[in-house]
């Protein structure tokens, strides 16, 4: 209206802004998509009588597949037919291997360690627990950063006090310092603008974004940037037993009594 297209340079900022944070969401939409717990891509079926090989993604309902040490589970299954030494580590974090033996189940996503079995298949697709698991973990839950809550507070409270200091700011370029219309609105925007942190938008997702790039380097998928944040604020690590994300060589820090038992 006033043909001053400068002062809509904090618009790069902005996008700048919505950038960074599309980009991210891209990128660990397609890492979460690539995420399979079953790795084998065929495995020995028996159809009409026949031993024949088929894809994993062909199985259906009661199929009856052949089982034999090095395997992976495609689907879950019952044992029709011999026994097996299952591990199970993948799926539930325990190391020890499980007999399994006729009419026992097997789950979709473990592997067969011994023994050789005939098993029928019965929940494939989307209704295997490997499948489930999967998709449970794509699930993104969206949470709200302490950090932008602030943000926002802070934006919504400059919102609201700009209001009044813009009408005042150009009624005293308008009336009072007599300046013409343009140049009212023109110096009225100019300070508003100024009063609008856009810049901490944009220091706090450069500085997120980094993080991301450099934990993406160590092979660790950030969901959203915020979540930056919430590893930040972690100060205790809890672990079952198993210690499935460490290396193996935990130690003991310290012993907390429980009341019915002493530290010794």
């Amino acid at each position: 209206m006033v043909g001053s297209y400068q002062n809509l340079l904090f618009m790069v900022i902005i996008i700048v802004n919505i950038a960074i944070g599309i980009v991210q969401e891209i990128r660990a939409k397609k890492t979460i998509d690539k995420l399979t717990l079953i790795s084998t891509p065929s495995v020995t079926v028996v159809r009409n009588g026949k031993i024949c090989e088929t894809s994993t993604s062909e199985l259906v309902l009661d199929d009856v597949v052949v089982l034999a040490s090095g395997n992976q589970i495609p689907a879950d299954a019952i044992v029709l037919k011999g026994e097996v030494e299952v591990n199970e580590a993948l799926i539930t974090g325990e190391q020890d291997a499980i007999l399994k033996k006729k009419g026992d189940t097997l789950l979709s996503g473990s592997f067969i360690i011994s023994g050789k079995c005939n098993a029928l298949l019965d929940k494939v697709g989307a209704d295997s627990f490997a499948s489930k698991l999967t998709e449970e973990a794509k699930k993104h839950k969206k949470k709200q950063s302490e950090m932008l809550r602030s943000l926002n507070s802070l934006i919504k409270v400059m919102g609201i006090i700009i209001i009044p200091f813009g009408f005042f700011l150009y009624q005293n370029q308008m009336h009072i310092s007599e300046n013409n219309f343009n140049y009212s609105v023109t110096s009225t925007v100019a300070s508003l603008t100024g009063m609008i942190p856009e810049g901490l938008y944009l220091l706090v997702s450069v500085a997120l974004a980094v993080s991301v790039v450099r934990l993406g380097q160590q092979h660790i998928l950030v969901h959203e940037l915020y979540c930056i944040e919430t590893l930040a604020r972690v100060d205790v690590l809890c672990l079952d037993k198993t210690g499935t994300i460490t290396t193996g060589s935990m130690s003991v820090e310290q012993v907390i009594a429980c009341l019915l038992y002493t530290s010794d």
